[in-house]
């Protein structure tokens, strides 16, 4: 027994080596590399690591009940004897949150905006064979690992709204069956089941689940690594820590996640020192295991930002407060930096509950909780703090002051919806705790004065207050779905005139059949590198058959064998229009309408 385990130990090492050789190949460049090797080598580092750590070499007892925290009625109890109902109610979950997913998704929001066209044409260099390294760094320092998949979609449904967005609402309902999963060990069947349907219709998940932007992957891998980590601190064992390591690991390969989880760990760390010394001492062996196997999962992208330094930490040096002129500025505008700083704290902390979003990738006009979750949400973070010495409320508590300081009040333009969308699952869980504790505390009062007592609920027969509760969160997700598909969806106060510009016109050039050669009298409001009109209009490229005109002056070109022209103006441009007719008699012209600018710009074509 001793040299086997000695054997499984000695894989440890093999798995780093394998780590270290899955980024070696592709000599830490975006570009060079074989995809395919480099998947195969990261597999089998990974489950090197993973059958080595699960050898224990000083095994305790994982199932000692004492080391188990006793939640209180009616919010844990996991029901362990319905396995295939808990299989059908999480695949059930799953098609009830692909719906609001789905639904209108390619026409709301209406406009594909520039970061989505940006990070699709990303995805459209690795289907081309351009971007070679699945642990590198593209647009905008975002890691490359999310465009993969992304690509795939695109293979089946093209450079179209449908194929870029697509895989975001996927992504998004995988999310809330996982929080049903990760939620049920951690409070019971029936809260999660509340905690999962309100993250099913939660207004601002559903929203980045539509949108085709990677953020909607921090939802999914921060609950799933924070959610194991819970999981294995409440149920510790050497499985459940290095599911919680393989979670933690993958968070390295999302941009938001990889920068805000090792605060979350951080955190942790210290929590754990302070409140439950005698867990770590016990179970050091299991942490270190899960840590181990974290370190090989993120090694290659750990390697890559070892071999570009600067790439890690370029946004936040582009963002953040103190590392920009922006905290001088503002202190001269509002009279000192302590007010400053006081404000942008203040806006941070209320992101969800008083403060408006500041980002163009969403902007409803709202807080990012309506007002009735707000309440509940803001109660139920009173409750974690009450409960804190619990492993499962400080989690929460971690995971969400983290993203407010370091994704809000440290960045300019706080609150910023997308960034803050790393602890939706936190969010919605607090709100969530806050509803059930209110409710059975004013059952239990209202049954005391007509009863002298009344049954417990159980995990077959829900109690009528968690009904009551469950009501409440079907009338707050019918809110938040009539909100965003009803108010939201007609005040069009996503993206600005620029975008519907360069969405309309991707689209018109893409429609066009034959040889085409395109000028853009655009600048200097816009160009023709407008991302969107690079990933619809698949046939023209700057530079090739695609101009921007900047000088009204500049003389017409001289017509190309076989080639059709067309010209486009913004309005403030049309003028010139009259000088491409006298060029070209025999064009047509087009007028486009808009809704954020009517009209919104027009085309003259000259067919040869």
């Amino acid at each position: 027994g001793q040299v086997a385990l000695s054997r499984r130990l000695l894989l440890y090492p093999a798995a780093l080596v394998l780590a270290l050789l899955t980024q070696e190949q592709s000599s830490a460049s975006l570009f060079g590399g074989n995809p395919l090797i480099a998947f195969i080598l990261w597999f089998a580092a990974i489950a090197a690591a993973f059958v080595s750590l699960s050898a224990s070499p000083a095994p305790v007892d994982d199932d000692a009940e004492s080391s188990r925290e006793v939640p209180a009625p009616g919010e844990a109890a996991t029901d362990p004897a319905l396995p295939r109902t808990v299989l059908l109610l999480t695949v059930a979950v799953f098609l009830l949150a692909l719906i609001p997913r789905l639904y209108w998704l390619t026409s709301h929001p209406f406009v594909l905006n520039g970061i989505e066209a940006s990070i699709g044409l990303d995805a459209v260099g690795v289907l081309q064979g351009q971007i070679r390294n699945p642990f590198a760094t593209a647009w905008l320092t975002n890691p490359t690992l999310p465009l993969y998949p992304l690509g795939g979609s695109l293979a089946l449904f093209g450079r179209t709204v449908l194929g870029i967005r697509l895989l975001s609402a996927v992504v998004g309902a995988l999310t809330v069956p996982l929080m049903f999963l990760i939620a049920r060990r951690l409070w019971g069947v029936w809260l999660a089941l509340g905690a999962t349907l309100m993250l099913a219709g939660y207004h601002l998940h559903i929203h980045y689940s539509r949108l085709a932007m990677t953020n909607v992957w921090d939802p999914l891998v921060a609950l799933m690594a924070i959610g194991l980590i819970g999981v294995a601190g409440v149920y510790p064992s050497r499985r459940n820590w290095l599911w919680a390591g393989l979670a933690a690991g993958l968070c390295a390969y999302f941009y938001t996640p990889s920068h805000l989880l090792p605060f979350v760990l951080a955190g942790l760390t210290i929590y754990m020192v302070v409140f439950h010394r005698a867990y770590v001492v016990q179970y050091w062996r299991h942490l270190v295991a899960g840590a181990a196997l974290a370190l090989v999962v993120a090694l290659p992208q750990i390697l890559f930002y070892r071999a570009n330094p600067g790439l890690f930490m370029e946004r936040a040096n582009s963002l953040g407060i103190f590392q920009t002129s922006w905290l001088v500025e503002q202190a001269a505008a509002q009279g000192s930096v302590a007010a400053v700083l006081v404000d942008q704290l203040r806006r941070a902390l209320l992101a969800f509950n008083g403060s408006l979003d500041s980002s163009a990738t969403y902007n409803p006009g709202i807080p990012l909780l309506r007002f009735w979750p707000a309440i509940f949400f803001t109660l139920g973070t009173g409750i974690a703090l009450w409960r804190l010495r619990q492993i499962r409320y400080a989690l929460l508590l971690i995971w969400l002051g983290v993203t407010l300081f370091f994704a809000g009040a440290l960045l300019i333009d706080a609150p910023d919806s997308h960034r803050l969308l790393f602890a939706a699952p936190a969010v919605v869980l607090l709100t969530t705790i806050g509803l059930f504790w209110l409710v059975r505390q004013a059952y239990g009062a209202l049954s005391t004065l007509s009863a002298p007592s009344f049954p417990a609920p159980n995990a077959r027969r829900p109690h009528v207050w968690i009904l009551v509760v469950l009501a409440t969160v079907f009338l707050f997700v019918a809110g938040d779905l009539f909100f965003y598909f009803g108010e939201y969806r007609n005040s069009y106060r996503f993206g600005d005139r620029n975008t519907e510009v360069a969405y309309e016109m991707g689209l018109y050039l893409d429609s066009l059949e034959g040889n085409w050669q395109a000028y853009f009298h655009g600048p200097p409001a816009m160009y023709v590198t407008f991302p969107t009109i690079l990933f619809l209009a698949e046939d023209f490229r700057p530079g090739q058959n695609l101009f921007d005109v900047a000088d009204p002056g500049q003389a017409a070109p001289e017509p190309g064998a076989n080639a059709n022209l067309v010209f486009i103006y913004l309005p403030e441009r049309s003028a010139e229009v009259n000088v491409t007719a006298e060029r070209y008699p025999d064009g047509s012209f087009i007028t486009f309408d808009g809704i954020l600018a009517n009209p919104l710009f027009y085309a003259y074509e000259v067919r040869q």
